[in-house]
Parts: C-alpha cells; sequence; structure tokens
C-alpha cells in the first residue's frame, strides 16, 4: 500500500469522518459508566438508561434492540459470544443497510465475524467501492491522470471499527453490539448523512476465545452479592484470565509476523477494504480514567506526518467531546508509538488513520475507587 499517496488522495474522506467520530469512542465510554453501575441498578433502570448524546434521536421501532435478542439490556451484564452473534445476524436480517460476514476462525473453531453497516445506495455497489478503493491504495492501479482525485469526489470513505482483541477487556465488544444498533435503527439526519458517506465495518469481537473463557472464570467466581473489592477473586480472575487466545498469544503483539489465525484473517480483510480510519478499543487499569491519541515520544520515523496530523485533529475533536460532558481523560503518558507490533499502529504503516482507545476496566461488575466510589 502506498500510503503517503493514499493519505493525500484520501485526506477529504477523513474529514467526512471526522466531525461523527467521537461518537463510536463515546459508545464504549457509556457501556464502561454502564457497567460500572449495573450492580446498583435494576433491570428496569437499565432499559431506561440511554446515552447522553443520543437522548434526542429517534430509533425506528422495527430495528431490534440488543435486550431484545439477550434478554437484557446492554451493560445489564457481558454479553456471550453466541448472544452476539444472534443479535448481529438478527440486525442483518431486519436492515439492507447491515450485512454480516465471517472472515475466519479461532482455534476453537468459533467463527469470526464482522458487520458492515452503510446506506442502501452504497449496499448495492460494495463491490465497486471496494474494488475503487483498492486502486487508491496503489496509485499503480489507477489508468489515468486524474483518475484518483474523480475516485475521491464519488467514493464514501471506509471506518473499521475493532473491539476486544483482548478477551478480558469486557465493555468493549458490548458497546459494539449498542454502536451498530445506533447505526442501523437512528433516523436522524445526522446519521443518514453517515451513512452516505462512509462505509463502517464494525468487528465486535476479536478474540472470542479469550472472553469466552473469561467470562466462564467470572461466573465461577462471582458470588450472589457482588464484590466491588478489585482485590477479589471476581476482579482478578483465574490465571491465564482472557486476554490471550486459546494458546494464550496475545493478539495485540502479532501484527508484524502475523502468528495467530484470528490476526492473519483479520490484517487479509482489513487490507482488502483499505479502511481510511482504523479504531481499536481497549480498557486499562480500574483505577485508571480514558486515555486516547496523541501518543508520547518516541514515534516510530517510518509513521507519515500526513497520518499523525490527522490523529491530532482526531484528538482534538474527541477531546472537545468529552470535555463537553465533564469525562477525565488523558494523553500520551504510557503511550507510545515506536512499534508496529500493536493493532493501531500496524493499521497506521499501512496508511489508515490508526486510533487507539482505552478506558478503565470494569470486569462487569461495579468497581470501588480508592475515593470510596464505586
Amino acid at each position: 500500500m502506498n500510503s503517503i499517496h493514499r493519505i493525500k488522495v484520501t485526506s477529504n474522506k477523513i474529514s467526512q469522518v471526522r466531525k461523527y467520530v467521537y461518537f463510536f469512542g463515546m459508545a464504549v465510554v457509556v457501556i464502561c459508566l454502564l457497567l460500572c453501575s449495573c450492580g446498583a441498578k435494576s433491570q428496569a433502570q437499565l432499559t431506561n438508561q440511554v446515552p447522553p448524546f443520543v437522548e434526542s434521536v429517534d430509533f425506528d421501532p422495527a430495528i431490534p434492540t440488543p435486550e431484545s435478542i439477550t434478554g437484557h439490556a446492554v451493560a445489564a451484564k457481558a454479553v456471550r459470544y453466541h448472544e452476539l452473534i444472534r443479535y448481529l445476524q438478527t440486525l442483518a436480517d431486519a436492515s439492507k443497510q447491515v450485512t454480516l460476514t465471517a472472515y475466519g476462525q479461532t482455534h476453537e473453531g468459533r467463527k469470526l465475524y464482522y458487520l458492515t453497516i452503510t446506506s442502501e445506495a452504497n449496499h448495492k455497489r460494495l463491490n465497486q467501492i471496494k474494488a475503487d478503493n483498492a486502486k487508491l491504495s496503489d496509485p499503480r492501479k489507477l489508468n489515468e491522470p486524474g483518475q484518483g482525485n474523480q475516485l475521491v469526489k464519488t467514493l464514501p470513505a471506509v471506518a473499521w471499527l475493532n473491539y476486544s482483541i483482548h478477551g478480558d477487556e469486557l465493555s468493549s465488544t458490548d458497546a459494539a453490539m449498542y454502536v451498530a444498533y445506533h447505526l442501523t435503527a437512528a433516523r436522524d439526519d445526522a446519521n443518514r448523512k453517515l451513512l452516505d458517506q462512509v462505509v463502517i465495518h464494525i468487528n465486535p469481537l476479536v478474540n472470542p476465545d479469550g472472553r469466552e473463557r473469561y467470562l466462564s472464570h467470572l461466573e465461577q467466581l462471582t458470588g450472589v452479592v457482588s464484590s466491588p473489592d478489585l482485590q477479589s477473586m471476581q476482579h482478578q480472575a483465574l490465571w491465564s484470565r482472557g486476554r490471550g487466545n486459546h494458546y494464550l498469544f496475545d493478539l495485540n503483539r502479532d501484527w508484524l509476523v502475523h502468528l495467530q489465525p484470528e490476526v492473519r484473517a483479520l490484517a487479509e480483510v482489513v487490507l482488502s477494504w483499505n479502511p481510511h480510519m482504523l479504531v481499536d478499543s481497549h480498557e486499562q487499569n480500574a483505577y485508571d480514567t480514558y486515555l486516547f491519541d496523541p501518543p508520547r515520544d518516541p514515534i516510530n520515523i517510518n509513521l507519515s506526518p500526513k497520518v499523525l496530523n490527522w490523529r491530532k485533529r482526531f484528538s482534538s475533536d474527541q477531546a472537545k467531546a468529552f470535555n463537553r460532558y465533564g469525562w477525565s481523560y488523558y494523553t500520551r503518558d504510557w503511550y507510545s508509538e515506536w512499534s508496529p507490533i500493536y493493532t493501531n499502529a500496524w493499521a497506521s504503516m499501512q496508511g489508515a488513520i490508526g486510533l487507539l482507545y482505552e478506558q478503565a476496566r470494569v470486569d462487569a461488575a461495579s468497581v470501588k475507587h480508592p475515593t470510596g466510589k464505586e
């Protein structure tokens, strides 16, 4: 992929995504907040709770909600793999704006899926969009001068959203489910414009083997009354947790050599679409807040300055959105961009805008902070 050419000819496509992108990360934030409070709230209270930035959105009642399939409100408890896939398939069956695609398989035989959400008009020409976007990624495929600029004027942007490459970072998969519902069901002008201008791919669960292992641990170690003590086994789980895959391999350290089937399959499908932006959602220490771009030094010298500039612009937008709601966050600190072994770093090396989101982990239950607040 010729990343410098690609960023040059597709920068206005990133502009289309930029004013919407904070929603993708903020959904993770909201799911985290809901998961933190789920131990103290009833199912009915959670059912009526909606993210503050979508309170006025009109949702199509014909589109099934996550709770109509899983049997519980989003964040009432962490969704299991079979519940997630059932909902994704139901969503795809209910809307012409959604398709569900299998792209690989884990060591334990679980299929890996991604959702494609965009307008009906874009869906009718998805194969052409994919082929034309491949031309933009490599100028050698362009047939005549000016063809690249012409394609930029007619093609939608492509965004790829990754969730839960670490299986014990639970809230991102639940957030992905809500993001998918919102993008499919929202009937406001902003959402319609977004789906007209962007092809959105959602990979809700990169590491299902790790997530299922970790959820099994939590079921075994959680009592009738949930413990908010971070030192309890309920929050520490058993050795191996769910960070790695079946062979306990950290998939977010495999983006240089692609040893594991989950990473090989994901890299292949991402490269086939050549997304302009890739978001990688994570959890961090339970006592932290939220972290996102920009990273601290050292910065890999092979990263395009144009990519880094776009990441700073996204970061500025995200900071403004967090400030609007009074949510704490930080940047840089431990987050460097030297090694290409991480998902978002690898994406940036390919010419995409690779963005990292981190939030405090909660292990699907309330955690007491040293300040005494849960």
